[in-house]
């Protein structure tokens, strides 16, 4: 062990170079990690290069597969797991956070395979789901939600079987409330991607609103938050409208001024309801809600500013919804000062909510003339508000759009993104992107991330789609096989990470 430990604090000098960490790794055994744990412990620095050595390891796209995915891996797994240090247990989180596309598809084809391993995989998940200590738990959250994030039909086999039905359950009869409360979001979560994964969870939501009615007011306050996002599904919406406290919820919706917290969920769980038409929109729900959000968005208040922005979001998914708001002048140009704003959280707010207004409702089509004119706001809304576009306008907002896209902040390079996937639904609008030769400029910049590359690429894959199966005139041919043949860069300090 000494060797070993030697060649890591050499190792660590010099930052784990690639080629030497693979060296390295390779003439030992995963056992041998196992007793490096167990030599170090007792001093701190010799023990914090070893979870420095270990992270490394993680770090690298072949060799993290070896030590979590192995027949031989149980033992070290586990280990990870129950370790006393929450910085050793967090490695493993961290792992398949920093992997999560490519640990999407490796449960998938486990699944498929109907794999023994994949039971490891999920005790992974799920025993950092239930760590005691909030850091880990809430990072094992953000896993699951990126990894479930797109659901192929592997996935919802596994998320809709015996066995993921049971470590919910576990989860959710926790003894602790706050590990419960993890569990409750990821079944919320999980549900609302597919009406065929809700039907075995149906019972547990007895559990769910049984957690809603307690007297804890702790408990409530997170479990409004938690049950606001039942909202974003009908499946799961019907299920809520008729729990008998949703008409309480209904009612001190716009009445509830004293606890703004507790409001701003009411309010944004009513108007994701409402955008998957399970209740009615009332000319007095309509006038209620404009009201309100009208005043959130007139104060100084940060806080109130961002419920509103978030609300709004949920609701101009829905014609009726966008209709609403885009017929109110005065409530627009209140929107739109946030789209500018020199707040960076308010501002990506502000954006994620401005991607929703393009959001396609099957139900009853938006007018595709006024989402064109919404658009042509976009960067020149002072110039009119008029409900009259001009070409030049909507060329404009397209360059404002492009802009954009070449930011300096990774956060919102990949709004933008999420934006410009949406805006390709819409026939003008899309004619108008790909006019623009600098988005060409834009696909042959270096990506600034993993995330933003893997985005970047499904935009691209999507203009190629629509050029090639939706358009099919020879310009747009030509224009697929353009983009076809733009090779996207990948940054080189995660490109080994990227397939």
């Amino acid at each position: 062990m000494d060797q070993l430990y030697s060649q890591i604090e050499e190792l660590s000098k010099v930052g784990f170079p690639t080629q030497k960490l693979k060296e390295l790794y390779q003439t030992h055994q995963i056992s041998d990690l196992l007793e490096l744990l167990k030599f170090t412990q007792q001093n701190k620095d010799q023990f914090n290069k070893t979870i420095a050595y270990l992270d490394a390891l993680f770090q690298d796209s072949d060799i993290y597969k070896e030590l979590l995915i192995r027949e031989n891996s149980f033992e070290f797994v586990q280990t990870l797991l129950s370790h006393q240090n929450k910085k050793v247990r967090q490695l493993l989180s961290e792992c398949i956070e920093n992997n999560d596309f490519e640990f999407g598809q490796l449960i998938s084809k486990l699944v498929q395979e109907k794999s023994p391993l994949l039971n490891l995989v999920l005790q992974v998940i799920f025993f950092q789901l239930s760590d005691p200590e909030s850091e880990v738990g809430l990072k094992a959250l953000r896993v699951i939600k990126k990894l479930f994030k797109f659901v192929d039909e592997s996935l919802k086999t596994l998320l809709s079987s015996e066995l993921f039905v049971t470590y919910i359950t576990q989860g959710l009869n926790n003894k602790n409330e706050v590990i419960q409360l993890r569990f409750v979001e990821i079944l919320i979560y999980i549900t609302n991607l597919d009406q065929a994964i809700q039907q075995p969870y149906n019972n547990l939501f007895k559990i769910v609103f049984k957690l809603y009615n307690t007297d804890d007011i702790l408990v409530k306050l997170n479990m409004i938050e938690l049950i606001a996002g039942m909202g974003n599904s009908k499946w799961n919406s019907e299920l809520m409208v008729n729990q008998s406290f949703f008409k309480n919820i209904l009612n001190s919706a716009f009445t509830n001024n004293d606890d703004f917290y507790t409001q701003k969920y009411e309010v944004l769980l009513v108007a994701r309801m409402l955008s998957q038409r399970v209740i009615k929109f009332t000319p007095i729900l309509e006038k209620n809600l404009i009201k309100l959000l009208s005043v959130w968005l007139s104060t100084n208040s940060s806080e109130q500013i961002e419920g509103a922005l978030e609300i709004i979001s949920s609701f101009v998914t829905f014609t009726e919804g966008f209709n609403t708001i885009i017929k109110n002048s005065d409530f627009l140009i209140l929107f739109f000062q946030y789209l500018y704003s020199t707040k960076d959280v308010i501002k990506l707010k502000a954006l994620n909510c401005y991607v929703s207004f393009f959001v396609i409702d099957s139900t009853t089509p938006k007018p595709p003339g006024k989402v064109l004119w919404v658009y042509s706001l976009f960067g020149n809304v002072s110039k009119t508000l008029s409900q009259f576009h001009s070409n030049d306008q909507v060329s404009e907002a397209t360059i404002y759009l492009i802009k954009q896209l070449n930011t300096p902040f990774g956060e919102v390079e990949k709004t933008i993104l999420e934006l410009t996937m949406n805006l390709l639904e819409w026939d003008e609008i899309f004619t108008n992107i790909i006019a623009n030769q600098q988005l060409l400029v834009y696909f042959s910049k270096i990506s600034q991330n993993k995330e933003i590359f893997d985005s970047k690429n499904r935009v691209k894959q999507q203009i190629i789609n629509l050029c090639t199966n939706k358009y099919k005139a020879e310009e747009y041919q030509e224009y697929a096989k353009t983009l076809q043949n733009l090779k996207l860069q990948k940054d080189v300090q995660y490109a080994s990470n990227v397939q």
